[in-house]
């Protein structure tokens, strides 16, 4: 027999998420890996409630295609029983087959934690890419309950950072430098660049469309509408804005502030203001092709970035 050269990686992960899929397809043509994704549930592929969108919806890119996979369970979504279901199967998955690592998302929703703690048991190299950061204040009660599980972690698994306050996070809890990897969020460029190329030469009409004045630049937020994220920040900054400068302003996306931005522009009286709702990722573009400035009022990111 010839020996395997590829390298066999299982990468366990809650759902298909819509900005990873173009990061598996990359990998499996890479001639010296076989990856293989292994998903808890249908969310995402399949329509579900979004509560930070406050809406429900499926990804329209394709987010299953150019990789191997296979789901753990049929659920659209994580109910307790679906949890259960998900990691005996992810035993199963993990012990029959000969892989060389397993690569987790995420070290604390139950079903990396069942990953790892099958790692343990079955003696397979495990990596672990987290978002985890140090840049918000927790309880004494919730440091002290992460601390143990962390520290036991960092005696076995390497990890990959996406920033420096993931590093920073990694590094407190006594991760050596040598099991640390570098390894960024990416964005799908070509995939962007294609839809801008679609609406080239579109901008009036895309702002008349989004109920926008053709004439004006429009400044734009692209964001759940959650308390974090500062939508009121923005929207206070482009009132004081408009007294000075004729501009628009749009909100790509939804979420719990809404009903509150809403009532705020028709109580002040803010002119050419629009909340254009969640845009899927065929449609995103066309907020973008229709403005001039990009906001992020963020009073932070979980990503770290």
């Amino acid at each position: 027999m010839t020996p395997r050269t590829r390298l066999r990686v299982a990468h366990v992960v809650t759902h298909p998420i819509q900005y990873f899929a173009p990061l598996y397809r990359e990998l499996s043509r890479r001639p010296v890996l076989e990856l293989t994704v292994l998903f808890g549930w249908r969310q995402g592929a399949v329509p579900y409630w979004d509560e930070g969108f406050q809406t429900s919806f499926a990804w329209d890119t394709e987010v299953l295609s150019g990789y191997r996979y296979r789901f753990l369970t049929t659920s659209a979504g994580p109910g307790r029983v679906d949890r259960a279901s998900a990691a005996r199967k992810l035993f199963m998955q993990l012990k029959r087959e000969p892989w060389d690592v397993v690569w987790i998302h995420g070290y604390s929703t139950p079903l990396s934690l069942a990953a790892l703690v099958t790692c343990r048991l079955l003696h397979l190299p495990a990596i672990v890419r987290e978002e985890a950061q140090l840049l918000n204040p927790r309880t004494y009660w919730r440091r002290a309950a992460k601390a143990p599980v962390l520290r036991w972690l960092s005696g076995w698994i390497d990890a990959c950072y996406i920033g420096v306050s993931n590093y920073r996070f990694w590094r407190r809890y006594g991760l050596a430098d040598a099991r640390l990897h570098f390894t960024p969020y990416s964005v799908d460029n070509a995939f962007c660049q294609q839809r801008a190329k679609v609406f080239e030469g579109q901008k009036a009409e895309l702002r008349a469309a989004f109920g926008l004045p053709t004439e004006y630049p429009v400044v734009l937020m692209v964001s759940k509408l959650q308390p974090h994220k500062n939508p009121g920040l923005l929207l206070d900054a482009f009132a004081e804005t408009q007294r000075h400068v004729p501009a628009s302003l749009l909100f790509a996306g939804d979420g719990e502030l809404r009903g509150e931005l809403e009532t705020a522009i028709a109580q002040r009286s803010i002119e050419n203001c629009k909340i254009a709702g969640f845009l899927n990722q065929t449609q995103i573009a066309r907020a973008y092709a229709a403005s001039d400035v990009l906001v992020l009022p963020s009073s932070y990111e979980p990503w770290a970035l």
